[in-house]
Order: structure tokens, then C-alpha cells, then sequence
């Protein structure tokens, strides 16, 4: 008998010992929620779900129980944190725009480190990328509406000048047709025959005086007539219409000089 209770006692004492063994191995094989990385001195705590996620990347076979004796302790990785963390973003999300900061060329070599490989469905996009593109972008604009403006003055410039000949005809007609001189304008005449000679010298003018800047106007525009062809023709066109017609002389020192007459 007492041979038998030593026996019955040895079996409660396996029996205990058994069970007490079966729940440490159970709370062994039970993973912690999350997982701890140390990055290149950074530390990461991700939520294991995430990473279980991606079983196909290193980050999965790094946090397994085959590689992970330890799981309260962080995994060492020797690589850039600041770029890990964008890698954790990308995971997450599924896509990501990186920052100025973080090279997108370097981005990607830590993706292929970490065994994750982007799809078309998930872009990486380059904040710099885009900031470049808007730049160039921005200064084609600038180049097109300067061409645009060079076009646009091009053309004020040239409607300016038919306004400017269009008045200078008026005052030519309006002195041909009095045939006095103007009491404040500084110019001569001289009638031979059905031609009339209008000189117009240029005024001192001291800029404050309207008159004195029309008169300006007028001197430059005569100017522009008598030593441009085109200028020249557009005049005659302009002077016809008060039927009075041009004609042009060349001096043997070869001044130009122009002249009214009638149709």
C-alpha cells in the first residue's frame, strides 16, 4: 500500500508539473501585439498585424518565431529611420508622397532591401518630383506669355505709330488747307505752285507743357515718316484721304524731304 501512494503521489507531482510547463510553452508561442524595430538608432513600434500584412517582405521573416528569439526586444536594422518610417507609411497606405527630404531613387533601393515591391496600383510619388515639374511648368508659362507680350507690344507699337500718322496727316491737311502759319507752332511753308512745303521743327520743350509734348509728337512721327519706307507709305495713304497726295524729294546730301500737292 504505501509502495502504491508513493506512485499515486510521483504521477500528481508529473501531472503538475506538465500542466505548469504546458502554460509556459503556451504563453511562449503567444506573439505580443506589436513588434519593435531599432533602425538605424530609431525606434518603431508597428502593430504586428501590418507586418503580417506583407508576409512576403524581409520585415515578416525578421519578427517570425524562426528569427525572433526575443519578442520585447527591437530588431536591429542597419538603414536610414527617417526613410523607414516613409516605408511604414507606404505599407500602410499603399502609396505615398515623399518629402523634399527623402530621395525617391533612395526610397526605393530601401524598398528593395525590405522586400517590398511597388505595383502601378501603388505609386511612389517625389514631392521634389513634383516641385521640379511645377517649376518647369511655371517657366514655360513665363516664356510663352512673354513671347505673347513681345507679340502683344509688337502690335501697340505699330497701331500707335498708324494713330500718330493718321494725326500728323490731319495737322499737314489742316496747315495745307489754311496756308497760314500757326501762331505757336514753330514751322515754314513755302507755296510753288500746287505744292505746299510744311517744315516741322522740333519744339524745346520742357516737359511740363502739353502743347509742347504734342508738338514732340508730331516732330518724331514727321521724323519717323521721312526715314521709314513703311511709315512713309502708311502717310501717303492717310494724306490721300483729304485728297492730297506726297511727294518725295532727295537732297544731293541726301535729306529727304516731303511735300503736299493736290490730287
Amino acid at each position: 500500500m504505501e509502495g502504491l501512494e508513493e506512485t499515486l503521489a510521483d504521477l500528481a507531482v508529473c501531472k503538475s508539473e506538465c500542466s505548469r510547463m504546458s502554460c509556459v510553452m503556451a504563453g511562449d508561442s503567444a506573439q505580443p501585439e506589436t513588434v519593435k524595430f531599432n533602425v538605424g538608432g530609431k525606434h518603431f513600434e508597428v502593430a504586428r498585424s501590418l507586418i503580417d500584412e506583407h508576409s512576403e517582405t524581409m520585415l515578416s521573416r525578421l519578427v517570425s518565431t524562426t528569427w525572433l528569439e526575443d519578442p520585447t526586444k527591437p530588431v536591429f536594422i542597419d538603414r536610414d529611420g527617417d526613410t523607414f518610417a516613409h516605408v511604414l507609411n507606404y505599407l500602410r497606405y499603399g502609396s505615398i508622397s515623399l518629402p523634399v527630404t527623402v530621395h525617391k531613387d533612395n526610397f526605393l533601393r530601401d524598398l528593395d532591401f525590405y522586400g517590398v515591391v511597388p505595383d502601378a496600383d501603388s505609386p511612389v510619388r517625389s514631392c521634389s518630383e513634383a516641385w521640379s515639374a511645377q517649376i518647369a511648368e511655371r517657366c514655360a508659362k513665363i516664356k510663352d506669355l512673354e513671347a505673347a507680350r513681345s507679340k502683344l507690344e509688337a502690335e501697340i507699337n505699330t497701331l500707335q505709330m498708324e494713330n500718330d500718322i493718321d494725326i500728323l496727316a490731319n495737322y499737314c491737311a489742316s496747315e495745307y488747307l489754311r496756308r497760314t502759319l500757326h501762331p505757336i507752332f514753330p514751322l515754314a511753308r513755302q507755296n510753288t505752285h500746287s505744292t505746299t512745303w510744311i517744315r516741322i521743327g522740333r519744339p524745346n520743350s520742357n516737359g511740363n507743357d502739353p502743347d509742347e509734348a504734342n508738338k514732340e509728337k508730331l516732330w518724331s512721327t514727321s521724323y519717323a515718316v521721312c526715314n521709314q519706307e513703311q511709315h512713309r507709305e502708311n502717310f501717303r495713304k492717310s494724306i490721300s484721304r483729304f485728297g492730297l497726295r506726297l511727294h518725295v524729294a532727295t537732297s544731293s546730301n541726301g535729306q529727304v524731304k516731303l511735300s503736299l500737292g493736290s490730287l
